[in-house]
This record gives structure tokens, C-alpha cells and sequence, in this order.
């Protein structure tokens, strides 16, 4: 199976899983929006966030470690063997730990701060811990084993049993916020135990301190770089929910949904074409393949951010209670912001698969992260949730231009066809831009229709430019000829 199918048959698989994970949340929108006021929407998306900060402290960097890694030791299954079982003692053992002294030291602060239920930020913070050990074992090494179909099935038992434990809770019971973490938190729970049974791996309390060392040395260093991450993508809620009323936090928090399928597809395609880049780092083959696949990674990503920019506002007009139709002016910039993530992923696998250089790269993401959370304190109490969406898409702006500069001077090359790009993603801009502009007065049922139309058009125009083609057909650049 060449590279590109590999990919693309690793894409598609992981754009289920994920698309399981988060769509089906989506498509139930309508119902909960009906159920949880937006103040209580508000308050979820506080506890949420605070819930993934604590999981991106808690991961220690260690599942790019695990993927990379497991993969390098395929010619020794005996070494495999310790590092998984050293390695996932203390996933599993680790977070649990540092989840309790969180708990008793910062929940009732954070309780106080931001007005939620204390409960709500416990269970939040419980659900981080399972979500990190979960992550990092077994989902890590079902995705470097490339055993998709364990890796599908995974992901049916969360997804079935989170939807219906949310289901349950929240529609059924009243249980508000509070029973939408419950659900999550006993759904990743089974999960992780499954997951572990999926593996197989028969357990030893031995641990080789090389294999702690050598992977938290890879992993630590991504640790900043992952906190910043947090500081890009979720913060904003926090400081929304400090200078704003909880039902524009709500309104940001359901917009900031519609762009989820964005990151989304970025992160599937970014989890298919992981294996293309690791084996790219022993295989000269592997490594011409790429640049055709990374074209069509930064198409497609730009083709679902246009879409979702010229459908989004439009849907939740027609689709989500009245007290939601503000939420629709945020979708274009976070639409953006989580384009520039998906494209993002390209240089950040080049540099941590491919090379195995994080030593740096946070540099890159902490100072996006600066500028971001800076421009929300200086710009959210005079202007409210618009300047945090504007300020989102900057964020990742910042983060895209610093990981491309640090790309270059790792000294590891693909084939990049820089003209192709640029031309397709220009190509892209024009028509978001003009189905915005057309579609904006427009009563709903009409924007859906011609919104629709103008987004076929953008696809249509890649292909007659010559942009969107085969894999191969990828025009090197001289500078990463030589260095390749």
C-alpha cells in the first residue's frame, strides 16, 4: 500500500472517529440548547475549558512520545513490550495523582471565581485525569499500531455511551451542567478500562528507567508548547466568563462548535498521515510522498473552513432557539482561526514525527499564545466576545508563521509545492469572502441555497486551476531538494 493510500485510508478512518466523537454532540445542539439556558451553556463551557487545561498539564507531552516511539522500536517487540508497560504505569497512575491535589487545592477557588458549581469543576477536573490516561494508553499505541478497526471500536463505546449518558442526564433527568460531565466522565472511564483490555498487554510492575527518561526527555519540552495550545484555542472562555455575562459566553461557546469540524478534519488527517511522517524519518520514498499529501491536507482543510464560514451563521438562524442568533456573527473568525490551526498541523508534524525536534518549538506557541490572551485582556471589556473571536484567528496567525519559521531551520525537508498552495488558498479566501458578502442579508432558506451554491464553487474552481490533482505531480522545492 503506498504512502498516500495509507493516508488517506488513515484519514478517513480517524475523520470518522473524530467525527463520531464530536458530531453527533453537534447535531444534538438543537435539542440542548432547548434544554440548558445560555447562562448554564455559559457555565459548561467555563468548566470545560478548565477541564482541558488541566488534561494538558496533566499529559506530561507523553502521546506524540508514545506514537513516535512505539513505532522506531518496530524491529524490537521485546522493547516494545517494556517501554509500553514503563511508560503506561505512570499514564495511567500519574494524572490520577496529580487530579486529587488539583481537586482539593484549586477546585473551590475556581468554584468561587467563576461562579459554576464547585461539583461541576470536580467531576471536570476527574474527567481530565481518566481523558490524559486514556489518550496516552491506549489510543496512542492502537494509532501507532495502525489497528484501525480496534481504534473505531474504541471510539463507538465512548461515543455511544457519552451520548447517552448525556442524553439521560441532561434532557431526561434535568441534571444541567452537572449531568453533562457526569456522562462524560463515567463514559471515558469505560473507555480507558476497554481500551485496555483492546491491547492486550500483559502488565508488570517493572519499570526501565531509560524508557521513562528517554520519553519524558521527548515529551516534557511539548509540555509548554501544549499549555500554550490551551491558551490559543480555550482560554478565551476563561476570560470571557471573568469580563462578560455568562449568556455571551454561551452564545461564543455554541459558535466556537461550528467551527469544532474544522479542527476536527484537521486533526483526522493529521492522526492518518502521522505514520506517513515517522516512516518518512528512515524512508526516502516515504518522504517524496509527502508533499502531494500535504496539499491536499491544507485543501480540504481551507475548502470545510470556507464552507462552514458562509453556512454556519446561516444555520444557526434557522436551526437553534432565538436567544442563540447572535452566536452567528462570532462562526467566520473562529472558522478562520481553526483553518490556520488545520494547516498548522503540517509543519508541527514535520517538525515532532519527521525530525523529533521539540526541544524549541514552544517558543513558537507560547508567544502566540502572549499575543492572544493579551489581546483578549485589553480588548474583551470594551468589546465583549467579537474581539475574542478576531483575536483567535490572530492567535493562530501568530502560531502558523512562528512553526513555519522554526520548520526551516530544522534542517529536515519535504517537497512543499508552495505555488500550488498559495494559489489554491487565495482561490479559497475569494470565495468565503463573497458568499459572506452575498449571503448576508438574505432570509435564511435563500442564504442556505445560494451559501450552498457559492461553496460548490470553491472546490470546482480548484479543480479547473489545476490546484486540486492527483498525489503525485508535486513541484519540489530546490531548497528542500538539497536538504531532503
Amino acid at each position: 500500500m503506498s504512502g498516500f493510500t495509507r493516508s488517506l485510508r488513515g484519514s478517513g478512518t480517524y475523520a470518522a472517529a473524530v467525527l463520531a466523537q464530536r458530531g453527533i454532540g453537534f447535531l444534538l445542539l438543537p435539542l440542548y440548547t432547548r434544554v440548558l439556558t445560555v447562562e448554564e451553556y455559559g457555565q459548561l463551557a467555563v468548566v470545560l475549558t478548565i477541564s482541558a487545561g488541566v488534561s494538558t498539564l496533566l499529559s506530561f507531552g507523553l502521546e506524540t512520545a508514545v506514537f513516535r516511539t512505539y513505532i522506531l522500536l518496530h524491529d524490537s517487540p521485546e522493547k516494545r513490550s517494556r517501554f509500553v508497560n514503563s511508560v503506561g504505569l505512570l499514564a495511567i497512575f500519574g494524572p490520577a495523582s496529580l487530579a486529587a491535589v488539583a481537586i482539593l487545592v484549586f477546585s473551590e477557588l475556581f468554584a468561587t471565581w467563576l461562579g459554576v458549581p464547585h461539583l461541576a469543576i470536580v467531576i471536570g477536573i476527574s474527567t481530565a485525569a481518566v481523558s490524559v490516561s486514556a489518550t496516552v494508553l491506549p489510543f496512542a499505541v492502537l494509532r501507532a499500531q495502525e489497528r484501525l478497526r480496534a481504534y473505531l471500536g474504541l471510539t463507538g463505546i465512548q461515543v455511544l455511551m457519552t451520548t447517552t449518558l448525556t442524553l439521560t442526564f441532561v434532557v431526561v433527568l434535568g441534571w444541567g451542567v452537572v449531568g453533562w460531565l457526569l456522562g462524560t466522565l463515567i463514559a471515558i472511564t469505560v473507555t480507558f478500562g476497554a481500551g485496555l483490555v483492546m491491547l492486550g498487554h500483559r502488565w508488570t510492575l517493572t519499570v526501565e528507567r531509560s524508557h521513562l527518561i528517554t520519553t519524558l526527555a521527548f515529551g516534557l519540552p511539548l509540555l509548554p508548547h501544549a499549555a500554550a495550545h490551551w491558551g490559543l484555542s480555550l482560554s478565551d472562555r476563561i476570560v470571557l466568563g471573568a469580563f462578560v455575562t455568562p449568556g455571551e459566553v454561551g452564545l461564543y461557546q455554541l459558535a466556537y462548535q461550528f467551527a469544532i469540524p474544522v479542527s476536527t478534519l484537521g486533526i483526522a488527517m493529521t492522526r492518518g498521515t502521522a505514520p506517513l511522517y515517522a516512516h518518512a524519518a528512515r524512508s526516502t520514498t516515504e518522504r517524496e510522498e509527502l508533499g502531494g499529501v500535504i496539499v491536499h491536507h491544507v485543501m480540504v482543510i481551507a475548502v470545510l473552513g470556507m464552507t462552514v464560514s458562509i453556512l454556519g451563521p446561516i444555520i444557526i438562524e434557522l436551526l437553534m432557539p432565538p436567544a442563540y442568533a447572535g452566536a452567528g456573527a462570532f462562526v467566520p473568525w473562529l472558522a478562520l482561526g481553526t483553518v490556520l490551526l488545520g494547516l498548522y498541523f503540517v509543519p508541527m508534524n514535520i517538525i515532532s514525527i519527521l525530525a523529533g525536534n521539540t526541544r524549541w518549538v514552544w517558543i513558537a506557541t507560547v508567544a502566540a499564545a502572549t499575543v492572544n490572551i493579551t489581546l483578549n485582556l485589553l480588548t474583551v471589556p470594551r468589546f465583549g466576545a467579537s474581539a475574542t473571536a478576531v483575536n483567535f484567528a490572530v492567535g493562530y496567525a501568530v502560531l502558523l508563521v512562528g512553526v513555519l519559521l522554526f520548520m526551516r531551520g530544522t534542517g529536515e525537508r519535504v517537497a512543499l509545492d508552495w505555488r500550488r498552495m498559495g494559489l489554491g488558498l487565495a482561490i479559497i479566501a475569494s470565495v468565503a469572502v463573497f458568499g459572506m458578502l452575498v449571503t448576508r442579508d438574505m432570509p435564511p432558506w435563500p442564504g442556505l441555497v445560494v451559501g450552498g451554491a457559492v461553496a460548490v464553487a470553491g472546490p470546482a474552481l480548484l479543480l479547473a486551476s489545476g490546484v486540486w490533482r492527483g498525489p503525485g505531480g508535486t513541484t519540489v522545492d530546490p531548497v528542500d531538494t538539497e536538504r531532503a
